[in-house]
């Protein structure tokens, strides 16, 4: 990170803060399907996910947000709600803002407008990694971005500090939770990731080269 990119955090992270510090609890709703988006976040620390319903009345959860993102990605200008839902994973602590006085400070701000730029760009990247690819590099793909966005690099691999069942993997890649499972363990067997109950250990050496056989 540059020295101006550095001051853009430092400028972002004093933002945030001078506004309302809100704690959430695992499932706990940030914002509910078809609320207007009149606040924006900034994540400090835990994780939520973006989900929606699909036709069939069952619930599609396509991204994750984690410490320092912006939520929610989309809407935060225009404020529109493309009918979703922001829940809590883990702990979440985020701090809020108007949304009006996010634009104004992007406006202000333009690294800052990169890297909303950015993190909107990813999120164009994962939904079409869920419509083009086949189900285990679906997987793989959630696992992998899930890593090298949050994960805490120690010996060779990268920890996600979350909790996630495999009920959970499953929806980040549309995939039954049996499907899941089943995915999952060879992915173990292959030591390309360890599913634990506190937190999630992913190799990208090994998960690398399975994605690209």
């Amino acid at each position: 990170m540059g020295l101006d990119a550095q001051s853009a955090h430092r400028d972002l992270v004093d933002f945030f803060k001078s506004g309302t510090c809100e704690r959430f609890n695992k499932n706990d709703i940030v914002i509910n399907y078809g609320d207007s988006f009149t606040s924006a976040y900034w994540i400090e620390e835990g994780f939520a996910k973006v989900s929606t319903y699909g036709c069939n009345g069952d619930e599609r959860t396509y991204y994750m947000n984690g410490p320092g993102d912006f939520l929610p990605v989309v809407g935060l200008i225009d404020q529109t709600n493309e009918k979703q839902i922001f829940q809590a994973v883990n702990k979440l602590t985020v701090y809020k803002k108007t949304a009006a006085q996010f634009s104004e400070f992007v406006l202000e701000n333009p690294l800052v407008m990169v890297g909303l730029m950015k993190q909107t760009l990813d999120l164009t990247a994962r939904i079409h990694t869920l419509i083009t690819s086949p189900a285990n590099q679906r997987l793989m793909c959630s696992l992998r971005l899930l890593a090298y966005r949050y994960g805490k690099p120690e010996d060779g691999h990268l920890v996600l500090e979350i909790s996630l069942t495999q009920h959970d993997i499953g929806k980040l890649a549309c995939l039954s939770r049996e499907t899941a499972g089943r995915m999952l363990q060879v992915l173990e067997d292959e030591k390309a990731v360890i599913v634990g109950k506190r937190s999630i250990l992913v190799f990208p050496e090994v998960l690398n080269k399975l994605m690209n056989e």
